[in-house]
């Protein structure tokens, strides 16, 4: 099969691009999962740091724990979060109703606590029949962290008077909490934990959860696998309680699966389109070898003086078709002087040649019959004739070279013609068994000496290079307005090496072998220009058998 350059060129494009789109898409696809599982870490973070943080917790941890859920996921299955809340001393408050069967709750590693400051370890303000009491201590006394200033205390860290101060303002009592503040209580003495239906079932009493002191929250992450399942978990532990909340990373994990089949499915269109464009570009590059190879087929001996314009190519285009161009005109130059030499070597020595022949006839007829003398010019005759018959073909295959070769074409009857051809080869090689096989009325355009001095050619070679009780076959038929006529013959074979030399002139397969066999190995070179002079070819194939066939294919003429 033939190989195509751009064909090749299209596909180490798609493949090169190939792997580099799919080692692209790896890391690009790597680095966005890190990214999400990072974010998802990040998350659980943020989220167990701030529960941790609260002041009291949730009255409701079932529905706490929805709203988490929503507030994480967003909208998504809440089913993918885990929480787990514990006392500071390990008693569990609540856990996740599907809390996987394979996390023990007793073995996770909680972070250190963060001891309390100083001024956390002061005892809270206690509560008894509405009033806020402290426990007596001396001003400014040791570690104490409510000083006394002008008799009343303060504390530190709120301002005196504000809501949530663990002091009341100077009125003695504290102003009624906003609605919705954590612990807090309605104006009209309702929870805002309670129904709707509840609030006004009590008489109005000022409540306020003193919150605690300031403290630190320890968090660390943690990923654990599950039951197949990986999570990401972020444990976060207070002085009062402990936290963990679980992430599953199985929406990551969906999302990176269906990122990742897009990708398979958008890379073959994405290679074909790279495939295409490819093969679109080569077309523009390989332009000027496309020209180069359309002077090659052109140059033959007409065709020599043909040229490839390199003004509008490329620079690396531009030498080439530069030396192409160079090797045309030497070409050119050795061709013509090799074509004038042997024309006009044949021309001059035809004359001389000619002369000799006529002296050396006159010469015979002088001398004594039967004599020495005229056996020996009648020898010296037969040379100068086969000298005269080399002449006229070297003359032939000059004009041919050169594209001079005037044909006088004329209508040929070719069955007739081989039924004759056959009766004198039979003359020649009694020994050999010569059919002939030519459909009736086959008809050409040829000229008829050349063409009869073409089939006397491969008829002659055909009886030359026989067995010794072979076969000769001439068969003539029509194929698709051409005519094809094939002389085969029995034979020791060819050998491989030679049939791609058997049509160069003077050259003879066996030499060693043929001294014998008259022949100049001038022939088929002859006979092969003058079926391409007249619009066809001759060719050469052997049969498994070692069968010779040549084949002259002719245009058709019908009758």
């Amino acid at each position: 099969m033939a190989r195509s350059f751009r064909l090749r060129l299209a596909a180490w494009s798609a493949l090169l691009a190939g792997v580099a789109l799919a080692g692209f898409a790896s890391i690009a696809w790597l680095a966005v999962r890190q990214a999400k599982l990072a974010e998802l870490q990040t998350t659980v973070r943020v989220y167990a740091e701030r529960e941790a943080r609260r002041p009291s917790p949730p009255r409701n941890w079932a529905r706490f724990e929805e709203m988490l859920g929503r507030e994480m996921l967003h909208g998504r299955d809440t089913q993918q979060m885990l929480l787990l809340s514990e006392s500071s001393d390990g008693v569990i408050i609540h856990r996740s109703a599907y809390w996987p069967a394979g996390l023990d709750t007793t073995h996770l590693p909680w972070p250190a606590v963060p001891p309390l400051p100083d001024a956390a370890r002061t005892p809270e303000p206690s509560r008894q029949n509405g009033n806020i009491s402290l426990p007596s201590r001396q001003p400014g006394a040791g570690g104490s962290n409510f000083p006394r200033r002008n008799g009343n205390f303060f504390s530190p860290l709120r301002r005196p008077g504000a809501y949530g101060s663990n002091f009341p303002p100077r009125g003695g009592r504290f102003p009624p909490p906003p609605d919705g503040f954590p612990g807090g209580m309605r104006a009209d003495g309702s929870s805002p934990d309670s129904p709707p239906e509840m609030a006004g079932s009590r008489p109005a009493r000022q409540r306020l959860d003193v919150p605690r002191r300031p403290f630190q929250v320890a968090v660390k992450p943690l990923t654990l696998s599950v039951g197949g399942e990986t999570w990401k978990f972020a444990l976060a532990a207070s002085p009062y309680s402990r936290i963990a909340i679980g992430l599953s990373t199985r929406s990551v994990d969906v999302e990176m699966v269906a990122l990742r089949n897009a990708f398979l499915l958008a890379l073959p269109l994405a290679l074909a389109l790279i495939a295409l464009g490819a093969w679109m570009i080569s077309a523009r590059a390989l332009r000027p070898l496309r020209q180069i190879n359309d002077s090659i087929r052109a140059v033959t001996a007409k065709g020599l003086d043909q040229r490839i314009p390199a003004g509008s190519e490329d620079r690396e285009f531009s030498e080439l078709v530069s030396e192409f161009n160079g090797m045309l005109e030497r070409l050119e130059k050795s061709f013509h002087q090799a074509s004038r030499f042997s024309g006009d070597a044949a021309h001059e020595l035809r004359t001389p040649l000619t002369i000799l022949q006529g002296q050396v006839e006159r010469a015979i007829t002088q001398a004594a019959p039967g004599s020495p003398m005229q056996a020996m010019l009648s020898a010296i005759l037969d040379e100068t004739g086969k000298l005269a018959t080399i002449l006229r073909k070297l003359l032939l295959l000059s004009r041919a070279d050169a594209g001079r070769m005037r044909l006088q074409l004329e209508r040929v009857e070719l069955d007739g013609m081989l039924e004759a051809l056959a009766e004198d080869a039979q003359m020649l090689g009694p020994h050999l068994k010569i059919t002939c096989n030519a459909a009736p009325h086959l008809f050409v355009n040829a000229d008829d000496s050349m063409l009869r001095q073409v089939l006397g050619n491969m008829v002659s070679n055909a009886i030359k290079y026989n067995l010794e009780k072979g076969w000769v076959r001439i068969d003539a038929r029509r194929l698709q307005g051409y005519v094809v006529i094939t002389v085969s013959n029995s034979s020791h074979g060819i050998p491989a090496e030679v049939r791609d030399r058997i049509f160069e002139r003077f050259f003879r397969a066996d030499a060693s072998h043929n001294r014998n066999i008259e022949g100049t190995g001038l022939g088929l070179s002859l006979a092969r220009e003058i079926a391409r002079a007249h619009g066809g070819d001759l060719t050469l194939a052997v049969g498994a058998k070692n069968d010779v066939h040549f084949k002259l294919v002719l245009p058709g003429k019908n009758p």
